[in-house]
């Protein structure tokens, strides 16, 4: 069963066997959910309905239309929410809705912004979306909030979008893409520094990106991991580029094509690519020009890569 972990909750797709806990919860918070959800039917509070929700939830999920989840507390695997993936469209779109509450004695303690957080792992890494969209209503600054922790950016307002309570109420709308995600996770994954900088804990992997080793420092002292001595330009462009600034962008467009068509450095780079997806990584280079070298190029490059889930 996949269950995907924070540090205070974790989620995993709710089965028949939570159908008495659903209900127990849907009952207990049935006052407090009342005012941010449509109105329901009396029938809806008894535990046959939410059997026979969570049954029709299992049959989106085998259609790949949905996909729901119970919010559990790590500590006592007690259900406290629910959150999910619907409406999915794949084709060109490959888009869903999501959707969550968590129970009110629960509630105000960032269990939902974790929820959230793992929720839009799976969509991008396993449900392979490219947008997860979302709605809160202006009168309810929590919900927005937890979409803005989340990383959703805020797109707009649909007008009477929903009829919540009985009243067609106003949602404020985010979204977030997959190269939002992607960048947001990774973007503190891929470091550069100077192999004569003093080596740092949160260095991580620390791979030299130099075709020769830089002189005057030990391989003890430069604490690296792996040298990657292929992955460097070639002679022919390292002499002509000359740490030259004006040549950098045009060294830029040169050193990436080696990257993408030299069958060394591609294999490299798709190493290098799976290492920094698990990061943290350090490209270490002895250049003197910090804004002008091979490790900057590479680094772009790879945070790029990384910002569209082309490691996997």
């Amino acid at each position: 069963m996949a269950e995907f972990f924070a540090k205070n909750i974790y989620i995993r797709f709710l089965t028949f066997e939570d159908s008495q806990a659903l209900y127990e919860m849907r009952c207990k918070n049935k006052e407090f959910l009342q005012p941010f959800e449509p109105r329901r039917d009396p029938s809806f509070f008894t535990l046959e309905e939410q059997q026979r929700q969570i049954m029709r939830n299992l049959n989106d999920m085998q259609s790949d239309r949905a996909f729901l989840f119970g919010v559990f507390l790590r500590e006592t695997k007690q259900l406290i929410g629910r959150i999910a993936l619907t409406n999915i469209v794949r084709g060109p779109v490959q888009t869903a809705d999501l959707g969550y509450f968590i129970s009110e004695e629960h509630n105000g303690k960032g269990f939902a912004t974790e929820a959230v957080k793992l929720v839009l792992k799976f969509a991008f890494t396993r449900a392979k979306l490219h947008r997860v969209q979302a709605s809160a209503m202006p009168r309810n600054p929590a919900s927005n909030r937890v979409l803005k922790k989340a990383g959703f950016q805020f797109e707009g307002v649909a007008r009477k979008l929903i009829q919540i309570n009985g009243i067609w109420e106003d949602h404020n709308q985010y979204a977030m893409i997959a190269e939002d995600y992607y960048m947001e996770v990774f973007k503190m994954n891929v470091a550069i520094k100077r192999i004569y900088d003093e080596p740092a804990a949160n260095d991580g992997l620390r791979i030299l990106v130099d075709r020769l080793w830089p002189r005057g420092v030990s391989k003890q002292k430069a604490q690296i991991a792996e040298w990657m001595k292929e992955i460097a330009p070639s002679g022919e462009l390292r002499e002509w580029f000359g740490h030259i600034p004006e040549r950098f962008d045009e060294f830029r467009q040169k050193y990436v094509h080696e990257l993408e068509t030299d069958p060394a450095r591609k294999q490299l780079c798709e190493k290098l690519l799976r290492l920094a997806a698990q990061g943290p990584v350090t490209l270490v280079y002895g250049a003197k020009d910090e804004r002008h070298n091979q490790a900057v190029v590479l680094k772009q490059w790879l945070e790029a890569k990384l910002s569209k889930g082309e490691w996997q």
